[in-house]
């Protein structure tokens, strides 16, 4: 079984940022979704219990949000009641869980699971993701992030 199976369709993504705050983006208001390169490193941090982790990294992440978002209640821990195309502005995505629900039974999803997978990071910055690039459109945002110097979305 790979990272996804064709019954899988993405309910939601989560937005994670540097100060461990959550933005639940619904599926509806997501018009483009690419996570490309994905590697997998497994490793331990505990070699008495032999608990081993594994972490999944993209290389480039394009996201295509609708503006119209601004109107929904995202759900988070936003400090200061700014909107979400506001805090995405502030360039400091660390993480895009993808929450997948199985369709195996139907237009109704039965089952749910995450996918956490982690972004492009310059490690010379704690704060910031010098990576992390927002274009504005009338009606859309694109979320890239990639060490790639274009840095053009699709």
């Amino acid at each position: 079984m790979g990272l996804i199976n064709k019954n899988d369709k993405i309910k939601s993504i989560d937005i994670v940022f540097e100060n461990c705050e959550v933005a639940t983006i619904p599926a509806k208001y997501i018009s483009w979704i690419s996570l490309g390169g994905i590697t997998q490193n497994i490793h331990s941090f505990n070699m008495e219990d032999l608990r081993i982790e594994d972490t999944l990294l993209a290389n480039r992440v394009d996201i295509t949000i609708n503006k119209n978002i601004k109107d929904v209640d995202v759900k988070g821990t936003f400090f200061d009641d700014r909107d979400i195309v506001d805090r995405i502005g502030d360039g400091d995505i660390t993480w895009i869980d993808l929450i997948i629900g199985d369709r195996s039974k139907g237009e109704n999803i039965s089952t749910e699971r995450e996918l956490n997978i982690a972004v492009p990071w310059n490690e010379n910055d704690d704060q910031y993701n010098h990576y992390q690039k927002l274009e504005e459109h009338p009606d859309y945002i694109d979320i890239i992030i990639s060490k790639e110097e274009d840095h053009k979305c699709r």
